[in-house]
């Protein structure tokens, strides 16, 4: 059932109603009716068999993105219908007709048209919630002070605007801030230790006390000492604290890019989320300006910053340990410098993000010091 709503020009509908509806089935406004929409939802077998927007994003059926499929045609018609009616107040009827109509025939594929009237992407800055903390909503947050609450607050942003945009949440430079919390913890932990030396305690011992201090049972304990066992570095307790600690990050990230790959965005979508990494020359570049919340330099937490995008880009290599897929979001874009010749700067940096890349294909990579928002760079 094709019907338009009671205000429609009838101009716009002559022109679409011009067109056979094998046409318009293509473009999925050909049955506007949600009634009818809605049972063809419960008929078919996958939500991307009856979708008329079916993209990477559409998962299994629920009550949420059953609400938004019955109306995406309606949806979509009316941002046709702005298309054609803003072109005319602005440039005439002739050209809106000759845009509506390269719409319909195919010269022009305006992208997201269910979404038409919703902003689109979003690049954020995570210094934002760094230096404010999250001072909106029923529950507004404070100032993170660790690794672990910026990281969660991190989360809770891009819950927020994922509810708001349309496409992608770029949250770029999160893992450049996330080094400014976890060398804080490593000061911290490195005082422990000198601490527990000065009450003259053995190195086996403080890491006794590290691998119960990271441990969430006795298995996990159990499975971390066998992994420091086997590790070829000294047994120090300084060794044993860096290496723990790092674990303690991945699991951060871990929690990260679960939360990304969730069906929780208005649809029934996971939130299209972007993260950007950086050779040490475009991270001299890039952030040459920026402040930490105590106003030191990311450039002064340079080995710091490579170190956390190292633990991140390992583990989004390695893709899910239960499917054996890759991690769909978020989108990694790894940013390498070159000099006047071309050649790469930071080969070190590159030749370890390049071996992770091979089996699977995990990163796009950039030639210069941009920001990777989606499909644009900014």
């Amino acid at each position: 059932m094709f019907s338009f709503g009671h205000d429609v020009d009838q101009e716009f509908k002559d022109i679409v109603l011009s067109y056979p509806i094998e046409i318009l089935k293509l473009h999925g406004i050909a049955k506007t009716d949600p009634f009818q929409l809605a049972d063809e939802y419960y008929k078919a077998s996958s939500v991307v068999d009856m979708s008329i927007d079916p993209n990477a994003n559409v998962g299994g059926k629920s009550p949420v993105n059953f609400q938004t499929e019955i109306f995406k045609p309606i949806m979509k018609l009316r941002s046709y219908y702005l298309i054609w009616k803003r072109l005319k107040e602005q440039h005439g009827g002739k050209v809106a007709k000759r845009i509506l109509e390269a719409c319909l025939n195919g010269s022009l594929y305006p992208n997201d048209l269910v979404k038409w009237e919703i902003p689109y992407c979003f690049a954020v800055d995570s210094s934002f919630w760094a230096t404010q903390g999250r001072p909106y909503g029923f529950l507004p947050g404070g100032i993170p002070n660790k690794l672990q609450s910026f990281i969660g607050q991190t989360v809770e942003v891009i819950m927020d605007l994922s509810q708001e945009m349309a496409g992608a949440v770029g949250i770029a430079n999160v893992l450049v801030n996330a080094a400014y919390y976890s060398q804080q913890d490593r000061k911290q932990l490195i005082k422990a230790v000198d601490y527990m030396k000065k009450l003259n305690l053995l190195d086996e011992d403080i890491t006794e006390i590290l691998l119960r201090m990271f441990s969430h049972s006795e298995n996990d304990y159990a499975k971390k000492r066998k992994q420091l066992l086997s590790m070829s570095f000294d047994k120090s307790a300084y060794s044993a604290v860096h290496y723990l600690y790092d674990l303690f990050i991945r699991d951060i990230f871990q929690q990260l890019v679960h939360v990304t790959n969730n069906s929780f965005r208005l649809g029934g979508d996971s939130p299209f989320s972007n993260v950007s990494l950086f050779c040490r020359e475009t991270l001299i570049k890039t952030f040459a300006d920026a402040k930490y919340p105590d106003w030191t330099s990311p450039v002064d937490n340079l080995e710091e910053i490579i170190h956390l995008q190292k633990i991140f880009a390992d583990f989004i290599a390695k893709g899910s340990p239960i499917t054996g897929k890759n991690y769909k979001f978020p989108i990694v874009t790894v940013n390498i410098a070159v000099n006047s010749e071309g050649k790469i700067v930071d080969n070190e940096f590159f030749e370890y993000i390049a071996r992770l890349n091979a089996k699977r294909g995990n990163f796009n990579f950039h030639i210069g010091e941009r920001i990777a928002t989606c499909c644009r760079l900014t």
